[in-house]
């Protein structure tokens, strides 16, 4: 059966300034958790937060993201859905998301050569591709 799990921050879980979800969430989250919603207002991802987390099979980010930092899925090793809302790419560096291997990455019909075509995404393209309506 798989469960969805609603993440709900209020302010930050962890440090990093505000809006931020770091390495923390990891370790505070069940781990059986296959699809994981991270709600609107969250601006960042912080390093290793969904790291080692082979269980999962999709995550949604918000349409606030614009900042992913290093090592978000260090360690994963099963396929993941990962849907981004934001029309704009977040910010990310080269260790950001899973190998493309490991992906599948939906965005915004509208925002699919802007994703594909930014700073560190494109090493991402051939696996990015609009969200299916």
């Amino acid at each position: 059966m798989t469960n969805l799990f609603d993440l709900a921050i209020a302010g930050k879980l962890a440090g990093g300034g505000g809006g931020g979800v770091d390495e923390t969430l990891a370790h505070v989250l069940a781990r059986d958790v296959t699809e994981l919603v991270i709600p609107e207002g969250v601006t960042r991802i912080g390093d290793y937060a969904l790291a080692y987390w082979n269980t999962l099979e999709s995550v949604e980010f918000p349409s606030t993201l614009n900042t992913m930092t290093m090592s978000i899925f260090m360690g994963i090793s099963s396929k993941v859905k990962l849907t981004f809302k934001a029309t704009t790419p977040p910010s990310i560096y080269n260790s950001s998301l899973p190998s493309k291997a490991y992906c599948e990455i939906y965005v915004p019909s509208e925002s699919v050569s802007a994703y594909k075509s930014a700073q560190f995404w494109s090493n991402w393209k051939d696996v990015i591709q609009a969200i299916p309506e």
